[in-house]
């Protein structure tokens, strides 16, 4: 899947927040949870929403992750 397709699946906007991805993922999570809905197709949409909810948390962490460690490698080629 594809960086939009994983919010089209979890219905956030590109900008969301780690706490907005998180609520939508355990809203849709709750609603297609095998054990819990009645749909046919429930695991496979499970599944996809899981897929997606990893993959923009990944991306959302690594975001971070770049924007402190590029103010960190300046201040320490200062020395």
């Amino acid at each position: 899947m594809q960086f939009n397709e994983y919010c089209r699946t979890l219905d956030v906007k590109l900008s969301a927040s780690a706490h907005e991805i998180k609520q939508s993922y355990r809203r849709l999570a709750r609603k297609y949870h095998p054990d819990v809905s009645t749909q046919l197709n429930s695991d496979n949409l499970f599944r996809e929403i899981s897929e997606a909810y990893a993959g923009l948390k990944n991306a959302y962490r690594n975001s971070i992750s770049r924007q402190w460690k590029e103010p960190i490698k300046r201040i320490t080629l200062r020395h």
